[in-house]
């Protein structure tokens, strides 16, 4: 091997460890991701339409129509729409119960007595421009007939697609005094697509852009299924106690004589709140569970700078384990397959 390269692949896997001992090993956890304000979520409602406040025509209906799509398919509400209401509104207050004005449409949503809230909002921006074109001036190889070769100066033309829709969003709840607001929020979808032959086209840049706004608004105002990320060693881990100036006395190795707990610190973010979670203790390669706890996660745990914490016996998991040796602390998030594992070590 050339030692140059050599030398290369070894900076490399060298900055790749370096990496990791920063970034740390990350675990992933499957979590059902409820809305800020669920607890006060209404059980129907109507997607009505979005202003358009851009030059671009249409971009506010098909925002509006492509989110009460996703909506009527998440099955987070029951989703009202225009062939729903027409059994109930004649034409003229159907046009109403639809209007881009937030309190006719609430006024008319009201009549009906059917629909609890109205998720409307605007389409602020977006940005479309025409496709960009530029050279740039490289030195390229070329191929005499005899095998000989020259590098020559060419023109290397780069071609940019991009759209950027900035919108905002209300969660209006239908009262007789007009609609009171439940949550809001404002989003953006951006997508830049460049080179010789870009991936995207510039139709296709405004497409994704639309379909990261819905999908954001989704996030927002719907429960979802979500995989997140944590760091085991900062979200599941086992101490002797608790927190001195921020550091944790963090451990695996306990023993029965010195007469200390294992405190299983458990600190998870507060998308986690109202998921459910399983913790097993097992001694290693054996399937008697010596402990099993479900928890309901919530705000109040993720604010809690000691997170949530259980404590055990080292003599107690010992004797009921048949002995000191290694054990295995689960977490499972509702799948078969536990989340994150924890080993620990009990000596005599």
């Amino acid at each position: 091997m050339n030692p140059a390269i050599g030398k290369r692949i070894v900076l490399a896997f060298l900055v790749l460890i370096a990496a990791s001992a920063l970034t740390g090993c990350t675990k992933k956890i499957t979590i059902t991701q409820y809305p800020v304000f669920w607890e006060r979520a209404p059980k129907t409602i109507a997607v009505t339409p979005f202003r358009n406040e851009t030059n671009i025509r249409h971009i506010g209906m098909g925002v509006t129509s492509d989110l009460a799509t996703r909506l009527s398919s998440n099955g987070s509400y029951k989703v009202y729409d225009r062939t729903l209401l027409k059994a109930y509104l004649n034409e003229h207050d159907l046009q109403m119960a639809f209007s881009n004005d937030e309190q006719v449409a609430a006024s008319a949503m009201a009549k009906i007595g059917k629909v609890n809230a109205i998720l409307t909002g605007a389409v602020t921006t977006c940005n479309w421009p025409p496709t960009r074109s530029e050279y740039r001036v490289i030195s390229q190889r070329f191929y005499n007939p005899n095998g000989t070769s020259y590098t020559r100066p060419i023109r290397q033309y780069v071609y940019t697609n991009e759209a950027e829709i900035t919108a905002n969003a209300a969660l209006l709840r239908i009262t007789p005094n007009g609609p009171v607001t439940i949550h809001t929020t404002p989003v953006r979808g951006y997508v830049k697509s460049a080179g010789p032959k870009p991936q995207h086209s510039r139709e296709a840049c405004l497409a994704i852009a639309r379909a990261q706004v819905v999908r954001q608004l989704i996030d927002e105002f719907a429960v979802v299924r979500k995989i997140i990320k944590v760091k085991p060693s900062e979200s599941f881990f086992t101490a002797t106690g608790q927190p001195y100036a921020g550091e944790w006395p963090d451990t695996k190795n306990f023993s029965i004589s010195s007469g200390q707990k294992i405190i299983l610190v458990m600190k998870l973010p507060p998308r986690c709140r109202r998921n459910r979670f399983t913790i097993t203790v097992n001694k290693k390669d054996d399937r008697k569970e010596l402990f099993r706890q479900e928890v309901s996660w919530t705000r109040e745990m993720s604010a809690n700078p000691g997170g949530k914490q259980f404590v055990f016996d080292p003599s107690d998991l010992a004797s009921r384990g048949g002995g000191p040796g290694q054990y295995v602390i689960r977490l499972y998030s509702g799948q078969p397959k536990p989340a994150i594992e924890h080993k620990i070590k009990i000596k005599p």
